[in-house]
């Protein structure tokens, strides 16, 4: 027998050394029947040959795969739960059964513990019995390493899910809310003396955690928070702007182009004072609009535009709002002001950024936009709570997003009807909504954001009747 030989048979003889029995059985005895279903020309007996049918078992370091098959019923553990937790599972009346049992043991927790006590307990046990069968199941169905890193980075994806309301609470945000909890301290006594007992307090507490991941509990927290009272509430009750306290204002970025508008409107109400003809200067006002397309990675799927519930949508404007796609964007419209002042495109079409803002280097002789981008060109890739950018799509990311953008122009139509030509145009992009003096707008966070906001096609360029007006009058 060579040298070679019989250090391989050594260190898999490492790797098939016996444990103590723990859930699901002897997990190592167990994983290896698995690979020898999956190996029909070996024996059973032979966990060295057996090894040869997990390509990346047989590669993977003794010491790290006896750890991992070690922890795999532990993870199938935490995997079942947090499909129930997170209704994530095949089945969602696992799911239902989980809040009704929930509801049960609160309401009637005195009654089952002097009644039917003792067979709750040996209930329990058989139970735990029935999870030993599963998960010896599952461990001998699924043997292979390829198997555990996929149960693997199913709990690591729920678990980020599962915490994902809390990923944008930094602590200057807890204390805040703890100061206002403590505040509030005399109000939580009187309802809990005299409007909700604690039993129900726990109740109504525990059901909107193990709901909140529901899809109709997702339906309903968007319905309710369209509502300003709702949102206003929230915001008392917490101490947090979580979004939407002036979800009806516009953003900076239109009211950044309406003061460019103004002002535009004004000098051109000066310059016909000095104009004996009344002709004015005749500006337009040119204005990049922007539009960011969002995305997140889903295991096993791949890059899509379906996002979570709490973070941005799919497409978003330069400060997280909610915005249409390209294809149903439509440049803004003020029917006040219809035949006095009208949006027009300059670009045929959206092109993509292929810098994204400066953010990823190009070669100073090519394009920095395009018509017709490739399916994973411009994004910059960030990690699971939107932090951490990169332009490489590491094993770490899971999100990303990329910059499109369109020119459009504000001219004025003239008297008989026919559009002046621009003059001396003025070009602004989104960038100068800080130079604007005295702006004094609240938009929605700066994170990820709850609910929806007014779009550009709500957006109507207010005062412009009012100049209009003045001049008439001078």
């Amino acid at each position: 027998m060579s040298e070679g030989y019989g250090k391989d048979h050594a260190v898999r003889a490492a790797f098939a050394d016996t444990l103590r029995p723990r859930i699901g059985g002897n997990t190592t005895k167990v994983f290896l029947r698995g690979l020898a279903e999956k190996s029909p020309d070996t024996d059973d007996g032979d966990a060295g040959d057996v090894l040869d049918g997990s390509p990346l078992l047989s590669s993977t370091p003794p010491t790290v795969s006896k750890t991992l098959v070690t922890l795999y019923p532990y993870l199938i553990v935490c995997d079942e739960l947090l499909s129930v937790v997170t209704w994530t599972g095949s089945n969602i009346w696992t799911s239902v059964l989980a809040v009704l049992v929930y509801i049960s043991v609160v309401l009637y927790l005195e009654q089952l513990t002097k009644y039917v006590g003792h067979v709750v307990i040996v209930s329990l046990l058989l139970l735990y019995s029935k999870l030993d069968k599963f998960i010896e199941g599952s461990v001998y169905s699924h043997a292979s390493l390829e198997d555990i890193i996929a149960v693997m980075e199913r709990v690591s994806f729920k678990f980020d899910l599962l915490l994902s309301p809390l990923n944008n609470l930094s602590m200057e945000n807890v204390e805040r809310l703890l100061l206002t909890m403590v505040l509030l301290s005399p109000v939580h006594l009187l309802i809990t003396a005299f409007v909700v007992p604690p039993t129900m307090y726990l109740l109504l507490g525990g059901l909107f955690l193990l709901t909140y991941h529901s899809p109709w509990s997702k339906v309903t927290r968007r319905l309710l928070w369209k509502f300003k009272s709702v949102r206003l509430l929230v915001y008392y009750l917490t101490g947090l702007n979580l979004g939407g306290i002036n979800r009806d204002v516009t953003s900076n970025l239109f009211n950044s182009v309406q003061k460019k508008i103004n002002k535009t409107l004004l000098d051109d109400h000066a310059g016909s004072h000095s104009d004996p003809t009344g002709g004015g200067s005749g500006k337009s006002i040119k204005f990049t609009y922007v539009l960011f397309e969002n995305q997140r990675h889903w295991i096993g799927i791949g890059w899509k535009s379906s996002m979570l519930s709490y973070e941005r949508t799919p497409w978003t404007d330069e400060f997280l709002n909610e915005a249409p796609s390209p294809e149903n964007f439509q440049l803004p419209s003020d029917e006040k002001n219809e035949g006095v002042f009208e949006w027009r495109w300059i670009d045929k079409t959206w092109r993509l950024d292929l810098t994204n803002d400066g953010a990823i280097p190009v070669d100073p002789t090519s394009a920095k936009t395009t018509a017709n981008p490739g399916d994973d060109e411009g994004y910059v890739y960030y990690d699971n709570s939107w932090k951490k950018p990169s332009v490489e799509p590491t094993f770490s990311k899971y999100t990303r997003r990329r910059r499109w953008v369109r020119t459009a122009e504000l001219v004025k139509i003239a008297p008989d009807e026919t559009t002046s030509l621009p003059q001396s145009p003025e070009k602004i992009t989104a960038g100068e909504a800080d130079e604007v003096q005295d702006e004094e707008v609240e938009t929605i966070g700066t994170g990820d954001t709850v609910g929806t906001v007014d779009t550009p096609d709500n957006f109507a360029i207010e005062n412009l009747s009012e100049v209009h007006n003045r001049r008439g009058s001078s």
